[in-house]
């Protein structure tokens, strides 16, 4: 159930998004403690403006709760493109974030292989990435 703040809140973001204060809409979204639901939103805007450690920081935001709420089926189906993002663009910087998140997407794409209509696209890629991540750092 949604609460009057959390109400209150979407319905402010929401205003000063519709009204095209993108600037002022992520300020808000920032002054109101990250509100996650918001989240896909501001991440997107970050992507349009070509600000994409801003953009990987909110993805990477939204994606962990979602891994907390532990709501990973929600998550694969919403998301499953920004968690392959995520896998790679961790994958030279981060060895353990970029394993949990291409762990989560390779998990998925086989544990729900035989589900009609879904389609994982990057789940070749994700392994491969995947194998290359945990191999013991001699054989790199």
């Amino acid at each position: 159930m949604i609460s009057n703040r959390e109400e209150k809140i979407t319905v402010m973001f929401e205003v000063l998004w519709n009204l095209d204060l993108y600037s002022e809409a992520v300020k808000f979204y920032a002054d109101t403690g990250r509100p996650f639901w918001l989240t896909e939103a501001v991440a997107r805007y970050y992507e349009s403006e070509g600000k994409f450690e801003q953009s990987i920081e909110e993805w990477s935001y939204l994606i962990d709760i979602y891994f907390v709420m532990g709501e990973t089926a929600q998550l694969m189906l919403n998301y499953q493109d920004e968690v392959f993002m995520l896998g790679s663009w961790y994958a030279s910087t981060d060895r353990d974030r970029s394993i949990k998140y291409l762990s989560a997407y390779v998990g998925f794409a086989y544990q729900w292989r035989r589900m009609p209509g879904l389609k994982l696209p990057y789940k070749g890629r994700a392994a491969r990435m995947l194998y290359k991540l945990r191999r013991p750092r001699s054989c790199e």
